[in-house]
């Protein structure tokens, strides 16, 4: 009979539900997950026998397995009725689940304006935190639900609350991508202090909209005199989080923000291959030398660099071609033929050793030529065209441990190209003394 009466809960039989409590079985039970059948009525919305469960409850406020008491389940279901007649049989309104969850916090994270204000008027203690340290107006704000929000901030709910994070409603409004939530939260920051206060991590709530790539967001942050343009996050400003995600309006918005000589935001676009963000990077105004040829701070790379790695966009290349040092080497001596090389980007590298300033037999600091590159990384098709330049004696030169390009080959196909071009020196020994067998031999290339 008891397991009759929850099951009829349990797939909302009002009927079935009503016979059971009607012909006296017992309703103060509880399940496996210590539910009572009030939990369950009051989340499933069963308004004809809540008042009959209510008075047979020994307990109003029973917690479940996960400290959800009816109330809660009430708030979730989303009935006001029932919110306001556990409330009028003493259900305590602060009440907290394993996670600190409060009955106003699921009411705001749900964005149910009736119950939030039925709470409130109830005195519901509005800057309540959870385990998290999230008030009621974190929820709201991030859930995007402006209504609510409204409800809390006029009934004095702190704005200056961080969550465990250090994040304040403004951090969770600029998460919510609701213009509106985020507008009406803004406005009641008044210092450049608070409107960019930092999160345990450093990010900012521009930091926050630049990730997320809300544009309309931005636009309204933009309109404060009191914001911080320049603040970084992971070294990186909000106009290379922008430029790093793509997003072509929030990059156009922040495009005054960019220093002259500071080439990060181009190369971020061009290595996330964000075509449309690079493009509009290079053909905007007030271009210097060092944008375009300015070195990367670790790797020495410079845009075209990037480019010749990634291989994405060939518009993006020829623009680099004809406006940059084309032969600049990053630190490891690496020029852009070598990176599109190394990196098999067979049609970047053949497009750009067309154009003048760009020396195909160049080393790098590890005195390694192109075709010592072609050969260690299989490129066929580059090993082919390195072969038929009109220089055989390059064949054999050694890099600085020794190897010749044969000495470095894996491929059996690449070893026959190496083979059938004239010159090649197979007798050579390199710094260990190993011929290019005794190398096959010893990587197990039989």
């Amino acid at each position: 009979g008891n397991n009759l009466l929850m099951r009829a809960i349990s797939v909302v039989s009002s009927d079935c539900a009503e016979l059971c409590i009607k012909h006296g079985i017992c309703t103060d039970i509880q399940n496996a997950r210590n539910e009572t059948p009030l939990h369950l009525a009051c989340a499933t919305s069963m308004s004809s026998i809540i008042p009959q469960l209510v008075k047979n409850q020994k307990n109003i406020n029973s917690a479940c397995c996960r400290g959800f008491t009816p109330l809660h389940c009430a708030v979730r279901g989303g009935s006001r009725k029932i919110v306001a007649l556990l409330l009028k049989n003493n259900a305590r309104i602060e009440s907290k689940t394993k996670e600190g969850l409060t009955a106003l916090m699921i009411a705001a994270a749900d964005g149910n304006v009736s119950i939030t204000q039925e709470l409130l008027h109830a005195n519901a203690m509005v800057n309540n935190c959870d385990a998290r340290k999230r008030t009621a107006l974190h929820f709201a704000a991030e859930a995007g639900e402006y209504a609510v929000v409204n409800e809390l901030l006029n009934h004095r709910a702190s704005i200056h609350v961080q969550n465990d994070l250090g994040e304040l409603a403004l951090h969770s409004a600029a998460l919510s991508r609701s213009y509106q939530t985020f507008k009406t939260v803004l406005r009641c920051y008044h210092s450049a202090e608070e409107i960019n206060t930092p999160d345990i991590h450093g990010k900012t709530p521009l930091h926050v909209i630049a990730l997320n790539g809300e544009p309309d967001l931005l636009q309204v942050l933009l309109k404060s005199d009191k914001i911080d343009l320049l603040k970084s996050y992971k070294e990186r400003t909000v106009l290379d989080l922008a430029c790093g995600i793509g997003e072509a309006e929030s990059v156009k918005l922040l495009a005054h923000t960019r220093q002259d000589d500071d080439p990060q935001p181009l190369h971020i676009a061009v290595s996330q291959k964000h075509s449309l963000v690079a493009l509009y990077l290079l053909n905007s105004a007030s271009i210097s030398m060092n944008f375009l040829n300015g070195p990367s701070k670790l790797r020495k790379d410079t845009t075209l660099h990037i480019s010749a790695r990634v291989g994405k966009s060939k518009s993006i290349f020829k623009v680099l071609i004809s406006t940059v040092d084309r032969m600049r080497q990053n630190f490891e001596g690496n020029s852009p033929l070598h990176i599109a090389c190394i990196y098999s980007n067979t049609e970047l590298f053949l497009e750009l050793q067309k154009h003048p300033g760009c020396d195909i037999y160049a080393r790098n600091h590890r005195g390694r030529t192109l075709l010592h590159i072609a050969a260690l990384t299989n490129n066929e098709k580059l090993t082919n065209f390195l072969l038929n330049l009109p220089t055989p004696e390059k064949l054999n030169v050694p890099d600085k441990d020794g190897n010749t390009p044969i000495h470095l080959s894996n491929s059996i196909a690449i070893v026959q190209l190496l083979l059938a071009a004239e010159g090649t020196n197979c007798m050579l020994t390199n710094n260990r003394g190993l011929t290019p067998l005794d190398c096959a031999v010893e990587a197990g290339n039989f």
